[in-house]
């Protein structure tokens, strides 16, 4: 989730003060979505960690209430867009497919592919893919959580490195 939010350093928002920089973290949303998903993430662990572990609910019934729940308004919300946003049919039938199959955040096509119909359904498509690999990460030990927790943190490292290295950031003050 944090690497998505990379795009606050892109060209357009190259800053000379760290105040700027805060300023726009916090108050364009990245910080309240980031701080919604780890919520989520905690909330989600609490009331089904147990569960899960002890085999009192399988992996398919935790992906399937989670479905049940969230999907219909989904897919009401991107039937609104496209009414809302006047989204040619032509449009609608490109580019549908991975928004319903809530993969549309993982598609490379463009920059703001991901926010067509509904702009904020992106996190779903990424809630929804935390919530495939949640049982299983549930049932890891921890010596083993600790190592893809290792090997993801070290990617995450360097993405950054050769992020900034690439965009040539400086912040001042």
């Amino acid at each position: 989730m944090f690497v998505h939010h990379f795009d606050v350093f892109n060209t357009f928002y190259i800053m000379n003060s760290k105040e700027i920089l805060l300023k726009k973290w916090m108050f364009e949303g990245f910080f309240g979505v980031q701080f919604f998903l780890i919520l989520s993430g905690f909330v989600c662990s609490y009331g089904y960690k147990d569960k899960i572990y002890l085999n009192k609910i399988s992996n398919e019934e935790f992906l399937t209430k989670r479905i049940k729940k969230k999907y219909p308004l989904y897919i009401i919300s991107i039937i609104a867009g496209i009414f809302v946003y006047k989204i040619p049919f032509l449009n609608v039938v490109a580019l549908i497919i991975p928004f319903i199959l809530l993969v549309q955040s993982f598609v490379p096509y463009n920059h703001i592919f991901a926010f067509n119909f509904n702009g904020v359904a992106w996190t779903l498509s990424n809630l929804f893919s935390y919530y495939i690999v949640f049982p299983y990460f549930v049932k890891k030990s921890m010596k083993k959580l600790f190592l893809i927790y290792s090997i993801l943190l070290s990617y995450l490292v360097h993405k950054m490195l050769f992020f900034f290295r690439n965009k040539k950031i400086l912040l001042t003050n």
